[in-house]
């Protein structure tokens, strides 16, 4: 693997750790936890960590496959990228078309570490639809000369990166933990709480638009 495409997967995963939810939702779990509260919170990066691990390599085997099987190669790949990538603007654009009003989760629940594991992976999906890096990180792969073996051991490299940024903000609160309390139960509601937007709705439409219209042009 060449320097170059490997600088560009660490720029792509910390840009993508600026995707929130699965971050507020370890915080979530390390305050909402009564016993090993550290542990719990943890937990819940994993979680958030496999799910993008598990689809990362579904993502990259079946686009390799779809490459070598599919006359064309290359492009054909492109334009599924370009396809899925236009129904999670979509997807995108008819969850920002509603409001929901904005409230505090209980999170009681979800204060043991393997319940915290499975809100992590649920943080990552809910995060998924604007995984831009993430799924150009995987394109990049595929296009790039390089085994099989390398590009999956890049893309698990690519998921500790992105989980790193995590790691940092647990660690911080788990040294502050009452105080930052009050203040995610605000982010929280503010998470949850989604105005209908117009303008955002209308800009996914039309990148949805562009990205079709791009893949029926390749």
């Amino acid at each position: 693997m060449s320097t170059g495409l490997a600088l560009a997967l660490v720029g792509l995963a910390l840009l993508d750790a600026l995707n929130t939810s699965a971050l507020l939702l370890a915080v979530a779990a390390l305050l909402a936890a009564p016993r090993r509260p550290v542990v719990t919170a943890l937990a819940c990066v994993a979680g958030a960590a496999a799910a993008f691990a598990v689809l990362g390599v579904a993502l990259y085997l079946g686009a390799a496959a779809a490459e070598a099987a599919v006359a064309g190669g290359l492009p054909a790949v492109r334009r599924a990228g370009l396809v899925l990538l236009a129904v999670l603007l979509l997807v995108h654009a008819v969850r920002r078309a509603r409001r929901r009003p904005g409230r505090v989760p209980d999170l009681t629940r979800w204060a043991s570490p393997a319940a915290a594991a499975g809100l992590g992976v649920l943080g990552a999906l809910s995060d998924l639809p604007t995984a831009f890096p993430f799924l150009l990180a995987v394109e990049r792969l595929v296009s790039a000369d390089v085994t099989t073996t390398t590009a999956l051991l890049a893309l698990l490299g690519y998921v500790v990166v992105l989980s790193l940024p995590a790691l940092v903000v647990v660690r911080v609160v788990a040294a502050h933990r009452e105080g930052a309390r009050s203040l995610l139960e605000g982010l929280l509601a503010r998470l949850g709480a989604k105005d209908r937007s117009v303008p955002v709705v209308v800009a996914c439409v039309l990148l949805a638009g562009a990205a079709l219209a791009l893949a029926a042009a390749l």
